[in-house]
């Protein structure tokens, strides 16, 4: 369990080194390497990392890969709904409200299958989008799967109180 960021059991992504560090006026790429280590402080597999921030325009975008070695030994992924990359979205973004009554949801969500609302939780596809109103101005994020990756479509943990995972 990589997911849960203070557990005494879960696992850890320990950065080991910056590779590179570029940034201008329009991008900025951090290359890194990690280590994935298991309660025990064990190593269990490395990672390199690009992750790149970039602006077109008004938009802003991340854009991350990532590179798992099994450089230890043996490395299985069980499937697991919370997902292997996640973010959370603006509270205003979340489809309900459960807990802090103070927060509107104000959000919206789509897939690229054309499913809407809560009902995109649990769905394959390409992408999903959450928009809304922040602070009185329309606001959004889309999470795209790269084609690429080893079961695209991907299964979407996407849910109404603003947590994407893929």
């Amino acid at each position: 369990d990589f997911w849960h960021i203070y557990c005494e059991n879960c696992g850890t992504i320990e950065h080991v080194k910056t590779l590179s560090a570029k940034a201008d006026e329009s991008e900025a790429k951090l290359r890194t390497l990690n280590h994935w280590k298991d309660p025990e402080d064990n190593i269990l597999l490395t990672e390199k990392r690009l992750t790149r921030f970039a602006v077109d325009g008004d938009i802003r975008y991340i854009d991350l890969k990532i590179t798992l070695r099994a450089s230890h030994g043996e490395v299985v992924f069980e499937e697991f709904k919370d997902g292997f990359a996640g973010i959370r979205t603006h509270r205003n973004l979340r489809l309900s409200v459960k807990k802090d009554k103070s927060v509107q949801a104000l959000g919206s969500a789509e897939n690229s299958e054309g499913i809407t609302g809560k009902e995109v939780w649990g769905k394959k596809a390409d992408w999903v989008h959450y928009w809304g109103k922040v602070e009185g101005s329309d606001a959004g994020m889309a999470f795209f799967n790269h084609p690429d990756n080893l079961r695209s479509p991907v299964w979407w943990h996407a849910r109404d109180y603003g947590l994407v995972a893929a």
